[in-house]
């Protein structure tokens, strides 16, 4: 297989396509993030290898020179969105309609349901389930299955511990560090 863009999309200059990535009709990839206030909005978008880009979906690009990054082999349904400089890790799958605001991170695995929205500058850990129409206005640790307007906590995910590459302590400790990070910025 190899990359394909459908004629209708709009993949601006400033987009890194991996292999194996389908762009669908109408979708907008790569345009300048909406931001009200006076940052420099250049940045760019990567696209992981395998990724799977549906109809009407838009993707914002990064901003003051940062890249909006979607992890490879993830899956962007019809009319879903992702902010300016948002980072997703591998196998993000966004349903239709949902959207994430600028400057979220999303661990590898998360399942995004239909019109669920994310608020911006939010961590999602790995292997979230976000429910279908939910409202995230606080992060979510790993493995977490939240619904609701405010979201709240249902329970665990248990497909993680299906999943052999899944290591916890390994991923507890790049949370920690990335959390870190983020204060001392």
């Amino acid at each position: 297989m190899t990359t394909e863009i459908h004629p209708t999309a709009i993949v601006d200059p400033c987009v890194e396509l991996g292999a194996n990535v389908q762009i669908g009709p109408y979708a907008v990839i790569g345009l300048e993030g909406e931001i009200r206030d006076d940052r420099n909005k250049e940045g760019t978008v990567l696209i992981g290898d395998g990724t799977i880009i549906r109809a009407h979906v838009t993707v914002d690009r990064g901003t003051e020179g940062n890249a909006t990054i979607i992890g490879p082999n993830s899956y962007l349904m019809t009319k879903s969105h992702v902010g300016h400089d948002v980072k997703t890790e591998e196998h993000l799958t966004l349903s239709s309609g949902a959207k994430i605001g600028g400057g979220c991170l999303l661990g590898h695995h998360v399942n995004i349901g239909l019109n669920a929205v994310i608020h911006q500058r939010l961590f999602i850990g790995s292997f979230c389930m976000i429910g279908m129409g939910a409202v995230v206005i606080r992060p979510v640790p790993d493995t977490l299955k939240v619904v609701g307007s405010p979201a709240r906590i249902i329970g665990h995910n248990d497909y993680f511990k299906d999943y052999e590459g899944y290591d916890a302590l390994k991923e507890v400790t790049a949370q920690a560090q990335a959390a870190k990070e983020r204060k001392e910025r």
